[in-house]
């Protein structure tokens, strides 16, 4: 099974991407983050092997994520969403 992520600031586009995990036998949803800090919290306590990730966030945007999953050398496959 592979544990997801789903990071992105808008509820509604975070719903319809959890819809569709659901519908793909071997991936589960272990959260949803709304912000970069609050993705980077749950990243601290939490194990995932794939985030779906939105670029453009308030704050910091998915690149400043993406950068530090790299830097701290976590082993995340991850997918960018932008619209």
């Amino acid at each position: 099974m592979i544990d997801v992520l789903i990071v992105d600031d808008d509820p509604m586009v975070s719903e319809i991407n959890k819809s569709y995990l659901n519908e793909i036998e071997g991936y589960r949803l272990k959260g949803k983050a709304f912000s970069v800090k609050e993705a980077i919290t749950f990243l601290e306590k939490n194990d995932v092997k794939l985030i779906l990730l939105d670029i453009f966030m308030p704050e910091k945007d998915g690149l400043h994520l993406l950068t530090t999953i790299r830097q701290l050398q976590k082993d995340i496959d991850v997918i960018l969403i932008t619209a």
